[in-house]
């Protein structure tokens, strides 16, 4: 069985339910009917250069993922990993994410009080833009040339209030993570962003991978309120996804691996190297932006 074989785009909406291809006027609607042939591709993961039909793929749920190779130049990769030798990452609470993890710069998810965008959250997007604008290696426009390049209409970074957010955390994630499934409609009122995005993926630039294992898992399988008796801090129960196969991305350093962040899904623990990447959410709106945040 095919990824999502069962349920055609139509029955199911560019978001995942039923809503974009349902009027005539909606945008989305001639390319919620495309049709997926790439040949002498992976039905569940496409490859290759990145393309508009990719996102869009993704975005519908025809495929699982979307792994660009050598996405940045290994000199690049090495900078960056000698840059970030001489940083101080901060660890994540281990009693909310269970495991141990660390990060460089703001996420949005990490920043919600009362529903609301706590206010020293600008304060950390300002301080890790500065350091980011004083690095020669930033390699965020990198990310932008490469969307830019696949997509044809707006790209840029999400808005609150006209107020930018951040976008590119840096994450090391070297022993795994639990299941978990991310989607900013749910972690805050859906009027939130200007823009509020009909698909949410999720984009990981890999500036190191680990010599072995490290891979993104993705499951076939989306958060239902039924799923909060199995939460785990910050994630779930591996029983969640009970016998279900996910489709397993294998990152080597410089690559991209993009998928739908609403799915379930995990990274298995890795061996060698450290595995670091710079990670951002990209929400498609229902005008054609494609917009970042972290």
């Amino acid at each position: 069985m095919t990824w999502w074989s069962a349920r055609s785009p139509d029955e199911r909406g560019l978001d995942g339910r039923r809503g974009p291809c349902d009027t005539q006027e909606n945008p989305w609607r001639k390319v919620c009917r495309m049709p997926f042939e790439p040949p002498g591709i992976d039905p569940a993961v496409a490859s290759g250069p990145l393309t508009r039909d990719q996102i869009l793929h993704l975005a519908q749920g025809r495929i699982a993922a979307i792994h660009v190779r050598r996405a940045l130049a290994a000199e690049k990769c090495a900078a960056l990993a000698r840059l970030l030798d001489s940083v101080s990452l901060t660890d994540y609470d281990i009693r909310k994410y269970r495991l141990p993890a660390a990060h460089l710069g703001p996420s949005l998810n990490e920043a919600k009080v009362a529903g609301e965008i706590d206010p020293g959250y600008w304060e950390r997007r300002d301080h890790t833009g500065k350091f980011w604008g004083e690095s020669a290696d930033d390699p965020r426009p990198d990310c932008l040339a490469l969307l830019a390049a696949a997509w044809p209409y707006d790209v840029g970074p999400a808005t609150v209030d006209g107020r930018e957010l951040f976008w590119g955390i840096i994450r090391e994630i070297n022993q795994g993570t639990v299941v978990h499934c991310d989607d900013v409609l749910k972690e805050y009122p859906p009027s939130l962003l200007d823009h509020p995005p009909v698909a949410q993926l999720g984009f990981n630039l890999f500036l190191s991978a680990p010599d072995a294992g490290g891979e993104t898992l993705v499951w076939d399988r989306r958060w239902t309120a039924e799923d909060e008796k199995h939460r785990r801090g910050i994630g779930y129960s591996r029983r969640i996804v009970g016998n279900d196969v996910p489709v397993a991305v294998t990152p080597a350093t410089g690559d991209v691996i993009i998928f739908d962040s609403r799915n379930f899904h995990a990274v298995r623990p890795g061996r060698g190297r450290r595995r670091i990447t710079l990670s951002f959410f990209m929400g498609l709106t229902d005008d054609e932006r494609l917009i970042l945040w972290s």
